[in-house]
């Protein structure tokens, strides 16, 4: 089973009743890692239970286009 898989077996597992504790033994996982998954789910439904992108959305100190040296000057 993959992660995400795993995320919405863990939800239906919660809707159903089952122990905390027990689901995270049944998938090898942490309370904390239940919380966090729990939390978004009831946040933002199906939806967050795909996987982000943890690149930033916002490079602030990245160099502007007219900083960049080109690749010739360089060598």
């Amino acid at each position: 089973m993959d992660e995400e898989g795993k995320r919405r077996e863990a939800m239906a597992m919660l809707q159903r009743g089952i122990a905390i504790g027990e689901i995270c033994n049944k998938l090898g996982r942490t309370r904390q890692w239940l919380g966090k998954w729990r939390r978004r789910f009831e946040a933002e439904g199906e939806a967050s239970l795909r996987g982000r992108s943890r690149a930033p959305r916002a490079r602030p100190h990245a160099l502007g286009p007219t900083r960049r040296p080109c690749a010739s000057c360089v060598r």
